[in-house]
């Protein structure tokens, strides 16, 4: 089982932990590789509260989807490296997978899809985590994970107890949930997801819908999909080890169906989908209509390939990074009179 480390570090420098390499420092910081360490969390958690009754839990995987302000993080800053997965039970038309939150997201999608089952398939590609996953509800090309998961189970860092939640109680939402809005002291340790065994394309995203046109059905498996959907995303997005960046800087927001066909008339090319609530805008559109695709200022900028992606092009500070979001969302707002909301989560 090897040796459970006791050791909280201080002071750890955290540019190679988020995918932005925004030069933010923990103050605490502890990496936990076995399960059994997670009561070591619990235990400096209250040494730290003793000391500081605001002290904050901030859980990191791969850091892909937050911002982290340019100081110190006066927080007990958590980095899960939990690992393994195994099938919890299946029938003949579905497996139970359970995976643990270390895992990298896009290695644990293709072992999924080698072995056949589908539903990930379409977030192929993603960076993070297994556990950040459900946190964000990550979400590309007409699939959401939230919609495969089955349920889940934390580590209450304040209480030191296990809890298990099913997919209705995580509240999953458009890129959110539960851990998202609330219970900031709750870690996920692992996820078991509800996948198939029969595979049906999802092909509703126009760019995959055209790489299988003319491939015959035998062809089309979950892996071909998620080697196709990463690919696409490849080509569209910059490597967060050449370029820093969160992926999708903005959410795509919700109009009325009203609002849309007024836009529509003015603008007739305007990129959207149908919503349960509405329309949802694509914000790459707005922010490319308004002259921020391959923008810079700075050190910062939106990506040449894709304007929703916000890069840092070395050295960025936070502080560079919200004022040029602020820019976009200005003129954004200025000119279609749509308020923009940032994807990534803030962490001040």
């Amino acid at each position: 089982m090897g040796k459970i480390s006791t050791v909280l570090r201080h002071d750890v420098p955290l540019e190679d932990k988020n995918t932005l390499h925004l030069n933010a420092v923990a103050k605490n910081f502890y990496k936990i590789h076995k399960f059994g360490e997670l009561k070591m969390v619990h235990k400096f958690y209250r040494q730290l509260y003793k000391e500081d009754k605001q002290i904050k839990l901030l859980v990191i995987g791969e850091g892909s989807n937050i911002v982290l302000a340019n100081q110190d993080i006066n927080a007990l800053v958590v980095c899960p490296a939990l690992k393994g997965f195994y099938i919890e039970r299946q029938n003949k038309d579905e497996v139970f997978v359970n995976c643990s939150a270390g895992e990298k997201w896009r290695d644990f999608v293709i072992k999924c899809c080698q072995n056949g089952w589908s539903g990930l398939e379409n977030l192929a590609g993603i960076y993070g985590t297994v556990g950040a996953a459900p946190v964000q509800n990550i979400g590309a090309y007409g699939e959401q994970v939230g919609d495969w998961i089955y349920k889940l189970k934390t580590y209450n860092v304040k209480t030191g107890k296990y809890k298990v939640y099913t997919a209705e109680k995580c509240r999953f939402a458009y890129r959110s949930s539960v851990f998202k809005t609330k219970h900031p002291f709750e870690m996920i340790t692992s996820v078991t997801f509800r996948l198939n065994k029969h595979f049906i394309l999802n092909d509703s995203y126009a760019a995959l819908a055209a790489k299988f046109r003319d491939v015959p059905d035998y062809q089309i498996t979950p892996l071909n999909v998620a080697k196709a959907v990463t690919e696409i995303r490849n080509s569209k997005l910059p490597d967060v080890n050449v370029l820093g960046n969160a992926g999708s800087f903005f959410k795509n927001p919700l109009v009325s169906k009203e609002r849309y066909e007024e836009l529509k008339k003015k603008y007739p090319d305007i990129s959207a989908f149908d919503d349960d609530k509405g329309v949802k805008i694509s914000a790459g559109w707005l922010i490319e209509k308004c002259g921020f695709k391959g923008k810079r200022k700075g050190n910062v900028g939106m990506y040449e390939k894709q304007a929703l992606v916000l890069v840092n092009y070395g050295g960025a500070t936070y502080q560079e990074v919200l004022s040029y979001a602020e820019d976009v969302k200005k003129a954004v707002f200025d000119t279609f009179n749509i308020e923009l909301e940032a994807e990534p989560k803030i962490i001040e």
